[in-house]
């Protein structure tokens, strides 16, 4: 017989299998638990957070960190030299605005002055400038046609390779060409003996003038050597010699027209002028930056020879012969100071006429080393005035010493400064950071 112990607690077949998880709950006892599962959750997400993620620790050195410290002291230190570099370059700036006052002053100042270098107060010194100039013109000739006769001339060098005693050669002494042509001495030449230099014979040698023996123009000819026929059979013949130094030029014979006496005046006051003209500028270009020059402190000498003329016209040859005198200009300045009593940077400087006192018949300033001058003119101030020397005068100085700078300049009757960063209790020691404006 079968043991139906269980039969009671199992169901009969066909009939509900029933379980407490199969029993329904009511709806409203449904939220209640999901309200309670959601807090459950809630709490256990706070109660058990994400972990972290380990993070690798970096070991220090005392080492490295005096490094760092050390570059960025030396980088700051840098910082403020460039700062303040920049600061004095562009930052610091001036605007000085000054007045200046017009006036004519009348002078009359006579004074000493030499060619000598002095330092004492008061000297005036000069320098002579000396400047040659040669032109030509050509001059028609309208006058009667006549028989001309010309001789060529030139210069040469005569040599004495003989001995080392002089050689005197007279006056009208033959010099002869290769080819034959005849030129005479025009005067007296002396002719130094040889001399020995780093153990060589060197040759006496002088300059001379010599004249075709007659007129015409076969005799212009180009430079060549020449002969002594007066030594021929004698050992002199070989070792006494010459040799052109320029070209024998103005041989002429024939008939030529003239050139009127009032044409030939004409045309040297033209070639004179032109000639001045040219040697006037050369003294401007020539005068030292530290002198000034006075257009009455010249000295000039011009001469001209009229040429062969040929086709209707004549040349004429003109040369001047200038010297110039220049004075230091602060030396200048200082005279006419003491003069009047007060400096003054004046505009017209150069426009005062000077006269030499005891100059003479001398036609050299350079044989007259002590003149005695008199300047005399009427000067003005406050025309223009040159900014630059006020601003390399207010360079780097105080702003308190504005005005005693000021005493330098009596032109100036007014002056305001203004200084940037304000802070700033100097002028910019770069001048291109002053800026002067003037007005009148």
């Amino acid at each position: 017989m079968k043991n139906n112990s269980f039969q009671d607690v199992i169901p009969p077949p066909g009939s509900v299998r029933r379980s407490i998880r199969d029993i329904p709950i009511p709806p409203n006892r449904q939220n209640k638990i999901t309200e309670l599962l959601e807090e459950t959750v809630e709490l256990r997400m706070e109660s058990h957070p994400k972990p972290l993620k380990p993070r690798k620790i970096k070991k220090s050195s005392n080492f490295g960190d005096s490094s760092r410290k050390g570059i960025w002291t030396v980088a700051g230190i840098s910082m403020a030299i460039l700062g303040i570099a920049f600061y004095f370059l562009f930052l610091q700036k001036a605007e000085v605005t000054i007045s200046l006052k017009t006036e004519s002053i009348p002078v009359d100042v006579f004074a000493t002055s030499t060619a000598n270098t002095s330092t004492s107060a008061g000297a005036l010194t000069y320098k002579v400038i000396p400047i040659q100039k040669e032109s030509s013109v050509s001059v028609n000739t309208t006058g009667t046609p006549t028989q001309v006769d010309k001789k060529a001339s030139g210069t040469i060098i005569i040599y004495n390779n003989y001995s080392t005693a002089k050689q005197q050669l007279i006056a009208t002494t033959r010099f002869e060409t290769p080819e034959g042509l005849i030129f005479r001495l025009d005067k007296l030449a002396i002719i130094p003996g040889t001399t020995v230099v780093a153990g060589k014979t060197v040759p006496g040698s002088i300059e001379a003038t010599i004249t075709a023996d007659q007129s015409g123009d076969k005799y212009n000819i180009d430079k060549t050597d020449f002969t002594i026929p007066g030594f021929k059979g004698s050992s002199k013949f070989q070792t006494f010699y010459a040799r052109s130094k320029t070209s024998m030029s103005g041989g002429f014979s024939g008939m030529l027209g003239q050139v009127s006496d009032a044409d030939l005046k004409s045309a040297n006051d033209t070639l004179k002028s032109s000639l001045l003209d040219a040697a006037m500028q050369d003294v401007a270009t020539n005068t030292p930056e530290s002198y000034i020059f006075f257009k009455d402190g010249v000295r000039s000498t011009y001469s001209s020879s009229i040429g062969s003329a040929s086709d209707g016209k004549a040349e004429l040859k003109g040369k001047i012969i200038l010297e110039a005198l220049v004075f230091d200009q602060i030396a200048v300045e200082n005279i006419i100071a003491d003069s009047i009593g007060e400096r003054y940077h004046f505009d017209n400087l150069d426009s005062l006429a000077l006269s030499i006192q005891n100059l003479g018949s001398s036609a050299s300033f350079i044989s007259n080393p002590s003149l005695k001058i008199e300047l005399k003119g009427t000067l003005t101030s406050g025309q223009s005035f040159d900014t630059s020397n006020l601003k390399k005068a207010l360079s780097g100085k105080s702003k308190t010493q504005l005005q005693e700078i000021l005493k330098l300049y009596p032109e100036i009757i007014k002056a305001e400064a203004v200084v940037h960063p304000f802070w700033s209790k100097s002028f910019p020691d770069n001048v291109k950071n002053i800026k002067v404006t003037v007005t009148k």
